[in-house]
């Protein structure tokens, strides 16, 4: 299982990392869903924590974590159970 965390930017500018993943990703798999299809282990979340003040600790950094974790299990569940 793999979560990333992307920080989202502002209006006034910010990291925007997960903008421009999610940008790429669109670009070579024609949409987010075909990438989830393709790599049904991985799972990019937003997040609004800054880097230069302890991002990985931030609250909403952690959330985002947990989501990814659960989206990732309910996703591989489904999976398994349409296997069946």
């Amino acid at each position: 299982m793999v979560v990333i965390v992307a920080l989202r930017g502002d209006t006034f500018g910010g990291d925007r990392s997960y903008e421009s993943l999610v940008f790429t990703l669109r670009g070579a798999f024609r949409s987010m869903d075909k990438f989830y299809e393709y790599y049904p282990n991985v799972q990019i979340e937003p997040s609004d924590a800054s880097h230069y003040t302890g991002g990985g600790n931030h609250r909403s950094t952690q959330e985002a974590i947990r989501r990814g974790v659960e989206t990732v299990s309910e996703r591989i569940l489904r999976l398994q159970r349409a296997r069946r």
